[in-house]
């Protein structure tokens, strides 16, 4: 029915619309074209709109999770009347990125990053990122250039900080009604807007309007390469875990990221950081989760069971849908093997034989299976003391399930600023697709994940018990607000045991 529905607005749009559209293209090669001049038709622009809702309901476990169907349909309606006329391939772009935010999932995103690369090598980019203050942004980082860090930035060439805020606001992750998630992760992304809207060269002098003592003033900085602006991001991105002890004896972990490319030399570091803690008798302890954007279950879950005092199995339930970018369909053909093997050996005990009924069952089936992770053997290695947890808005993923865990479990204060999800978990194992006609990838959820203490569905994110936020003082003199507010001194150029 879904599919019939589709081919009417298809046809319906086409036949009004086509008689006013001109000059645009019936076919692109996304290495030759101009974001912002080539322009699409929209029978191309239908067409995919038309197959990412079939991919959606025929890959995501739950659209209607924090929406209604009434709601979706609605935001296909309006993402389809936006398409009735040619638009540039940045536009449309937009149309896409609107139309999946509808459903507050941020694992089912549209990241525009990749247009970087579409034409011109020669186009250049600025890479920075900026702090809001009190509704004004403050730089940060400029690439090769900290002469006007902690300044308040006005202007980049013609587009003020505010048009760029917004218009990265457009491909923003979001999670529920995490509002002020959204604005930290707008608020990064301007410099890839900055770079997707403009068509200076990196060769160019990019002009930056600043204030200073009340004063509007003029520089010009060199642009770079794009691939500057995308190790720069990369960068910022970075995995890594790394910890500290401080002068009052505080340890800090900090966990940068869940996806490791050592699992085992990540649990050994986490092993060694709490044997240190006892071997130095802690009485506080700092995990800081800033900038994680989540990875594997099995890495937070192993974090989670040092401060699991209370000895209590942590229950998840998966909530699958069947299709063939389900979990089990993206094995290799050696793992299929293998799995099959094992699950017909026990079944129907065990929790294998659940999951081998879900890879039997038909597509679009859902299954939702309850997995434990019980508390570590070696009791005696748990910390009992005092700890508390960090997050900011890029606290994503694997660390919102780490942080619902840690509020219902009432394990500690959370300070910094709410993360990117609620209590209720999220959702994760996003699939690749390629829109056929704009050369679009997109991420859809194959998987949603809930903690069992979690009743109902919240849309507001985790609030941390305390906000800390940047001044302009903590941004000028490089101080970390969080760790000054907890008396931490943050002795990075002397920490250790970092992994990449």
């Amino acid at each position: 029915m879904n599919n019939y529905i589709n081919l009417f607005y298809f046809f319906l749009i086409t036949t009004f619309n086509f008689a006013y559209t001109q000059d645009c293209s019936k076919y692109i090669s996304p290495r030759k074209v101009d974001i912002n001049k080539s322009r699409l038709c929209p029978e191309l622009m239908l067409y995919d709109l038309q197959q990412l809702k079939i991919k959606l309901d025929e890959i995501h476990p739950s659209l209607d999770y924090y929406i209604t169907k009434a709601q979706f349909d609605s935001s296909y309606r309006v993402a389809v009347q936006k398409a009735s006329r040619d638009l540039t391939i940045y536009e449309f772009s937009k149309v896409i990125a609107d139309f999946l935010s509808s459903i507050k999932d941020s694992h089912t995103n549209y990241n525009p990053q990749n247009l970087l690369f579409y034409g011109d090598k020669r186009k250049g980019s600025l890479p920075f990122f900026l702090k809001k203050i009190a509704g004004k942004y403050y730089l940060e980082t400029l690439y090769n250039d900290q002469s006007l860090q902690g300044y308040e930035i006005l202007k980049i060439e013609k587009y003020t900080t505010d048009q760029l805020y917004h218009e990265s606001l457009k491909f923003a992750l979001g999670e529920g009604n995490s509002f002020q998630a959204k604005d930290e992760i707008a608020t990064k992304g301007m410099a890839l807007s900055l770079a997707l809207m403009s068509d200076f060269k990196k060769t160019d002098s990019i002009r930056i309007q600043y204030v200073s003592n009340a004063d509007t003033l003029i520089k010009k900085v060199k642009a770079t390469s794009l691939k500057n602006l995308y190790l720069f991001n990369k960068g910022f991105l970075s995995k890594a875990i790394n910890y500290f002890f401080d002068e009052q004896n505080t340890g800090v972990l900090q966990v940068f990221s869940f996806e490791p490319r050592n699992i085992k030399y990540f649990k050994k570091q986490v092993s060694t950081f709490f044997e240190e803690a006892k071997t130095r008798n802690c009485k506080d302890v700092i995990i800081d989760l800033r900038d994680n954007q989540g990875g594997y279950l099995r890495a937070q879950e192993y974090l989670m069971s040092y401060l699991n005092y209370k000895s209590q199995n942590n229950k998840i339930e998966y909530v699958y849908k069947r299709s063939e970018y389900d979990h089990f369909s993206s094995l290799s053909f050696r793992k299929k093997n293998q799995f099959r093997r094992n699950a017909e050996r026990v079944y129907p005990n065990g929790k294998i034989s659940e999951e081998y009924d879900f890879y039997m069952s038909e597509n679009g089936s859902i299954s939702k299976i309850i997995y434990e992770s019980p508390p570590i053997d070696e009791i005696d290695k748990i910390y009992r003391g005092k700890c508390t947890l960090v997050l900011n808005g890029f606290s994503m993923s694997a660390s919102v399930l780490f942080a619902s865990w840690f509020k219902s479990a009432d394990r500690g204060e959370i300070v910094g600023t709410p993360c990117l999800g609620s209590m209720n978990g999220t959702f994760g194992n996003s699939a690749k697709i390629r829109l056929p006609n704009s050369d679009f990838m997109i991420y859809i959820s194959t998987l949603k994940f809930n903690p069992i203490q979690s009743k109902e569905v919240i849309l507001e994110s985790i609030s941390p018990d305390k906000t800390i936020n940047y001044t302009i003082e903590y941004l000028k003199n490089e101080i970390d607000p969080v760790y000054d507010f907890l008396g931490i001194q943050n002795k990075l150029n002397q920490s250790k045991n970092v992994l990449k």
